[in-house]
């Protein structure tokens, strides 16, 4: 596949995980756990063995309503 997209809507309860070992790539933005939201996901292959992608969070806290953040990560894999 040259080209492909994705999305997720993803929910960390509060007790679900430790703290410290959450996910930094979802919900990295907001301290703690007890976060939803949603990712949004793409790569690109440039050739066999360069690929591109850029992946999209939009997240909130479950407990507070004014925190709320985003992320966006663009990642550059050379397979060798």
């Amino acid at each position: 596949q040259k080209f492909t997209l994705g999305y997720a809507y993803a929910q960390v309860g509060a007790d679900s995980w430790l703290t410290g070992l959450k996910d930094g790539d979802f919900g990295g933005t907001i301290t703690g756990t007890d976060v939803q939201g949603h990712q949004l996901r793409t790569k690109y292959q440039l050739s066999p063995s360069l690929s591109l992608g850029v992946n999209y969070s939009l997240v909130e806290s479950r407990h507070a309503s004014d925190a709320q953040g985003s992320q966006l990560q663009v990642d550059t894999v050379f397979a060798f």
